[in-house]
């Protein structure tokens, strides 16, 4: 009998205690060994209540080994503790008495074969009992510490300080995290709340120390921000949140709560309210209209500007679709596109259509719609920007009209008209009577049209007879920065032929001041200097006959006699008379 109670309480206990320590020195409490809880209960229940009965009935064997019931109570011990074994106990409670005894059942009668060891088996079940309720005991205690260790780990990663605030011996107690944010020194960690106040910025002492009587008195929870002064002079904001526990007697018996650093995300704020306060003046003063629009392209805001374009109050325009403000023909076009975006989700789109208002007449506008997205690529919502572009049209087709009636006036004019587009030369074109100057007037008449020296058809000499190198010419000295003046030059063909221009070059500037080109205007002056030569050969001619006439008057008066002056003149007028008339005989 002694043995069997000694196998029976004595090696169950030591057993368990054996057993347990192994897998508690084994086991992770970090981590969740089993999951589906409830289904795995419900198994190990069933499997340790068929094994129970197999152990406690009556059969020839005398019953399975009581201690095959030990790796059941040691898996539900560790993976639901206290409560799990409590109910697994019971269970094997209620079976073993069931078996040993059905007296104390209703209607039973009593078991003769372990009827005289009614006394072990109770032994047996309340060793069994205690050793897996401490056990699981154990087992809770590793789970609570784990769980307080990732908590605490939680805290730290977290930045998160913990204080606690005894109210009946103003002790404060502070965690290692919220003496770093307070920037203390763990050999001067404050001791009372006054010694906590004072560590924070001097203008929220005051604020903070009501906040916290406020806490203890009524009992409200904690939740606000403070400042403190780090080391290098900057400031932090700290968020303070905490609440009351109160003594069984119903009485508050400290403060806790927890302080966390919310310095970066203070910032974060401060710059999102910024930006939304820019965003909101961009909008608003925007010197073009700006509207938000749905994804269905409903107008949800609308800005004075696009108000002003669209000739529409802003309570007209919200809530009203864009298709219903664009009944013009001619903005088909401009919905097709809009549809497209509208249907693709994606990209943008930008048209340049006119309208006629009412009261302006014909209106141009330019229109960009976008879709604007979130930061995870969801579509928000359209941004469309309508800017009034009829003045800056109006001007285009003023300007187009100038440059067509400049084209008509350089081809009319009878110059030669050459412009450098660029300070190189690369690019110099000319009116139509260069193209005829020059004999390269082809299909297009100016564009092919460029007084470089790299044709083959013609040289240029300057006034003094000088062949002029490509750099000297008055084009390329003005696109330098030079101003020519009276630049007289000679263009002299293969077939022997030439003319001859004169004219000014100046250099063009934008708006910088930086030289951009130059322009060069020059006439022909081929028939003048012809004129010239005839004149000067003319000259000469009357001044050869002048000298032949006089030379004849100077052999006249050498040759004539007289015995007086009175003759002598006579005879000298007479003679020149008749040469005179002579000469206009002869003309």
């Amino acid at each position: 009998m002694w043995m069997m109670f000694g196998h029976c309480v004595i090696g169950h206990f030591v057993g368990a205690a054996t057993i347990g320590a192994l897998i508690l020195s084994w086991w992770r409490p970090s981590r969740a060994p089993f999951n589906h809880g409830f289904v795995h209960f419900i198994a190990i229940f069933a499997v340790t209540a068929i094994a129970t009965t197999l152990i406690f009935s009556d059969n020839g064997n005398g019953g399975w080994p009581t201690w095959q019931l030990l790796p059941f109570l040691v898996w539900t011990a560790i993976a639901f503790g206290v409560r799990g074994t409590a109910v697994m106990l019971a269970a094997i409670f209620f079976i073993a008495l069931y078996e040993t005894g059905v007296i104390w059942m209703p209607g039973g009668t009593a078991s003769a074969h372990m009827s005289g060891h009614m006394w072990m088996v109770q032994q047996f079940l309340a060793t069994k009992a205690l050793t897996m309720l401490l056990l699981a005991a154990a087992v809770d205690e590793l789970r609570s510490q784990a769980e307080l260790k990732r908590r605490d780990l939680m805290l730290r990663e977290g930045a998160t300080g913990i204080f606690r605030w005894t109210f009946g011996s103003n002790q404060v107690e502070c965690d290692d995290t919220l003496l770093r944010l307070l920037g203390t020194p763990p050999e001067h960690a404050p001791k009372r709340l006054q010694d906590l106040i004072a560590v924070l910025h001097p203008d929220d002492q005051l604020r903070i120390l009501t906040t916290y009587e406020d806490c203890a008195r009524n009992g409200t929870e904690i939740s606000t921000t403070t400042r403190v002064m780090s080391k290098d002079g900057q400031s932090r904001t700290l968020n303070v949140r905490g609440r009351c526990v109160e003594h069984p007697t119903g009485n508050s018996a400290f403060e806790t709560g927890a302080v966390v650093d919310i310095t970066e995300r203070s910032k974060l704020e401060r710059r999102l309210i910024e930006a939304e306060h820019i965003y909101r003046a961009v909008f608003e003063q925007a010197g073009v209209g700006v509207a938000c629009l749905s994804l269905k392209g409903t107008f949800l805001e609308v800005n004075e500007r696009f108000c002003d374009v669209t000739s529409r109050p802003s309570d007209q325009l919200i809530g009203l679709n864009w298709v219903d403000i664009a009944d013009n023909p001619d903005w088909e076009e401009a919905k097709s596109e809009f549809g497209e975006l509208l249907n693709s989700g994606k990209g943008h789109f930008r048209v340049e259509k006119s309208y006629t208002d009412p009261q302006r007449g014909p209106v141009w506008v330019d229109m960009s719609v976008t879709l604007v997205h979130d930061a995870r690529q969801n579509a928000l919502f359209y941004l469309a920007i309508m800017q009034d572009i009829t003045d800056g049209k109006t001007a285009e087709e003023r300007a187009q009209l100038r440059a067509n009636e400049l084209e008509t006036v350089l081809d009319a004019v009878p110059s030669v008209i050459w412009m450098a587009q660029d300070p190189d030369c690369a690019n110099i074109i000319g009116n139509r009577f260069s193209a005829d100057i020059l004999r390269m007037t082809g299909p297009d008449g100016v564009e092919s049209v460029s007084p470089s020296l790299k044709s083959e058809n013609y040289k240029v000499y300057n006034s003094e007879g000088r062949e002029l190198q490509e750099n000297d010419l008055p084009v390329q000295r003005a696109a330098r920065g030079e101003t020519v003046r009276n630049f007289e030059e000679r263009i002299l063909f293969q077939d022997g032929q030439s003319i001859h221009l004169l004219g000014n070059a100046s250099p063009s500037f934008n708006p910088a001041g930086q030289v951009r080109g130059a322009v060069a205007a020059f006439i022909d002056i081929t028939e003048r200097k012809r004129a010239e030569a005839r004149e000067r050969l003319l000259s000469r001619e009357v001044d050869h006959r002048s000298k032949n006439v006089l030379a004849v008057v100077q052999a006249i008066i050498q040759l004539t006699e007289a015995t007086n002056m009175k003759a002598y003149r006579r005879r000298i007028t007479g003679r020149i008379q008749s040469l005179a008339r002579t000469h206009s005989l002869l003309a």
